[in-house]
């Protein structure tokens, strides 16, 4: 089995033979992630959050395939592979956000259903991971659904959500040591969305607001500015997201309900990954130990279809071996104008583009070079494509 990567690197031109090449995009191939299953939660559930600590995964709240909304908590034991009730927030509500700081689960945010009536959750509940004790701290100036949040440096940061039909675009961080909300730099774009922080940076990843959502931008902590990232291949909603080292995993699709993909924010990577995932969205994702668990999550919009399954990956994705393919590489003789390609695969197509995207030949190849005596002196870009690969280089005629 094979992982379809889509790598962007910025063009850095080399010398090879008088002619410049530079990678300008590649994708590549890899190993798949497999996943096994584990013990069911106890009861569906769906539109959920859930937040990992070494021992156990926390799944709050959210959707039931019977009652509704929940208030209820469970808490999945890794070393026995068993679920128990962990304890029941104030309120039940669906689409929460959770996180873990020090001892302690913070719940916030979420929808609340009475009859017809849907309200949003201003409070800040905080779980006892010893006890499952509640207290409240300071309210939510910001109450949304469908938001993500990240920890860093025992401050919680919250972004994006919606109330009703509005999109939010703002940024909160909640101290955990003070109690209090503050106010940070806006997003570059109103959505629901999820997201994580490595190394000072809150790394927001796709959304909705009415379209999925391809972005990628980050926020740096330290001087409360966002930047541009890319865009993904396709937008991306209704997922989850973890992180283990230098990846992002983004879990789940509204559409496309088995898409499993990471950014890797040190090589500037983005990947979709080929697995065995049950399909689902809306789900919760978590990494304990070097494992990805997935768990919940619905395949429609109605609540018969709410999961409790509960997946680990086999290996260990902190040491996950990408094992690239070496990329396509060009090499053109300007005293015969012979363009030799290594690295092909079998039924490769070649496209030859200007630079303003024209296509100025397009076939199938097998061969190992292709005559490029009828191109005018200039820059010229070369996509080569098989059934697993799609490589973007650039070459320029002397």
């Amino acid at each position: 089995m094979k992982k379809l990567s889509l790598i962007f690197v910025f063009a850095v031109l080399t010398t090879i033979s008088g002619a410049q090449v530079s990678s300008i995009g590649t994708l590549s191939t890899s190993s798949q992630i497999t996943f096994h299953d584990r013990a069911n939660m106890n009861t569906p559930r769906s539109l959920i959050s859930c937040a990992a600590s070494a021992d156990n995964i926390y799944v709050c709240s959210g959707m039931t395939n019977v009652a509704g909304v929940t208030s209820e908590i469970e808490r999945y034991n890794i070393a026995t592979n068993s679920w128990s009730t962990f304890a029941n927030s104030t309120f039940s509500k669906r689409y929460t956000s959770s996180e873990i700081v020090g001892n302690k689960l913070y719940l916030f945010n979420g929808s609340l259903i009475n009859g017809t009536v849907i309200s949003y959750n201003d409070k800040m509940e905080v779980i006892d991971l010893s006890t499952g004790t509640i207290t409240f701290s300071t309210n939510n100036p910001n109450p949304v659904e469908q938001s993500g949040s990240a920890v860093w440096n025992n401050k919680i940061y919250v972004f994006g959500g919606a109330n009703g039909t509005i999109n939010s675009n703002r940024l909160l961080s909640f101290d955990t040591s003070t109690q209090t909300w503050t106010e940070l730099a806006s997003m570059p774009e109103a959505k629901t969305t999820k997201g994580e922080i490595i190394n000072g940076k809150l790394y927001v990843i796709g959304g909705y607001n009415g379209v999925n959502s391809t972005r990628i931008d980050v926020y740096d902590i330290l001087t409360n500015t966002w930047t541009f990232v890319m865009n993904m291949p396709q937008g991306i909603s209704a997922h989850a997201t973890t992180y283990c080292d230098s990846k992002i995993w983004i879990v789940g699709d509204y559409t496309n309900l088995t898409s499993i993909a990471y950014y890797d924010v040190v090589k500037n990577e983005f990947s979709s990954v080929e697995n065995n995932m049950i399909a689902r969205r809306h789900a919760g994702a978590a990494v304990a130990n070097g494992k990805l668990y997935v768990v919940g999550g619905n395949t429609t919009s109605y609540m018969s279809s709410t999961l409790s399954s509960l997946q680990i990956s086999v290996d260990n994705i902190s040491a996950m071996d990408e094992n690239r393919a070496d990329q396509l590489k060009l090499h053109y003789d300007p005293v015969s104008s012979i363009l030799n390609i290594s690295g092909l695969t079998q039924n490769s197509t070649l496209t030859i583009l200007d630079v303003s995207g024209r296509i100025l030949k397009n076939k199938s190849i097998a061969m190992t070079q292709t005559d490029v005596s009828n191109l005018k002196k200039g820059i010229y870009i070369v996509a080569i494509e098989d059934k697993y690969e799609r490589t973007t280089l650039k070459f320029i005629k002397n």
